[in-house]
């Protein structure tokens, strides 16, 4: 694996193909001693499991990018016994706040990638956003569960470093202590590389297929702020147009249209990547409506496979497409 973590200029890289690919930095001590890992809030994995630390041997460290205008949302839905699960009753203990010094639930910090120092002890110092509360689910028959929920927004430009992972912590079920866990890293995208940021828009109040709740909590404590959950995601790799459809309706006539819609066509594709970074992006093209670069409407139009045979890496290559407005020709016949 190499290690670029010193690697301060182009000239001071052993050859080329580091300082363009593995400039991302690997975590330095993180693959010896931590454990869980979460790829988000709701996918926890063990140690074996972390891509960075279980690598075939044509693999590079993969670090999750970000832009500076972009968020970096996690959800977590620990079991919380501190606050419970009543949403009569008001919740107390938050996210942990050096200011308010509130009761605790949940708590988080900002390590350094290639040092593993802790550059934001308190989590919320780096967020836009969190709040600890309740959902609601409903059964068929309109019976309500309510279930727990924690959520946090993180605005990486706020970050001190660039390249980062979060360890979070939550009262454990038995009120004795705390359950630990560690993200996967992230990179700031300092050197502006291709990428793509890709959203699935669910309906309000709904839950997608790893779980995650999207619209505003039931209840929170009073140091958050109430807000719905986004999936955004960056990905290294590149949106490009490369085709047009023309759709044309007739009735009777073949020659007199009723009516016509332009449709773009786009190729999807993405520098090798991680079978949970391949597992976001099918859940985000999963929702009700894809958002490629902030341009809503956007709809599969092809699977999403690995297209490689050696190593773990997927290197997606698919297609969408966005259509136009619907041309109505029917008063002209």
């Amino acid at each position: 694996m190499k290690q670029i973590c010193d690697i301060t200029s182009i000239g001071a890289a052993t050859d080329l193909d580091s300082y363009i690919r593995s400039r991302r930095i690997k975590l330095t001590t993180g693959c010896a001693g931590l454990s869980p890992f979460i790829t988000d809030g709701l996918i926890i994995s063990h140690l074996l499991d972390q891509n960075n630390c279980n690598l075939c041997a044509q693999d590079l460290p993969f670090f999750n990018l970000v832009n500076s205008s972009d968020r970096i949302s996690f959800q977590f839905q620990q079991i919380d016994n501190v606050n419970g699960q009543d949403p009569a009753v008001p919740f107390a203990f938050g996210w942990e706040d050096p200011i308010l010094l509130n009761p605790i639930f949940a708590k988080g910090s900002v390590i350094d990638c290639c040092t593993d120092v802790v550059v934001n002890s308190f989590v919320i110092d780096v967020a836009s956003k969190y709040y600890v509360g309740l959902f609601e689910e409903k059964d068929f028959e309109g019976a309500a569960t309510y279930n727990n929920i924690q959520a946090i927004e993180i605005n990486p430009a706020l970050i001190g470093v660039d390249c980062f992972y979060f360890k979070f912590e939550f009262v454990n079920v038995d009120n004795t202590g705390f359950d630990t866990f560690y993200s996967e890293p992230f990179v700031k995208n300092t050197c502006d590389d291709s990428s793509v940021l890709i959203e699935g828009v669910y309906t309000d109040g709904s839950t997608d297929d790893f779980g995650y709740y999207y619209g505003a909590p039931f209840a929170i404590a009073p140091t958050g702020t109430s807000y719905a959950y986004s999936n955004a995601y960056r990905i290294r790799g590149e949106v490009e147009q490369v085709g047009n459809q023309i759709q044309k309706q007739f009735v009777n006539n073949i020659t007199n249209p009723t009516q016509s819609q332009r449709c773009k066509n786009y190729a999807l594709r993405t520098y090798p990547s991680p079978l949970y970074a391949a597992n976001k992006l099918s859940n985000n093209m999963n929702g009700k409506e894809i958002v490629l670069n902030g341009t809503s409407g956007f709809e599969l139009t092809k699977e999403i496979s690995k297209n490689r045979d050696a190593g773990k890496y997927w290197i997606i290559d698919t297609e969408l497409q966005l259509c136009g407005k619907v041309n109505e020709f029917s008063c002209d016949c």
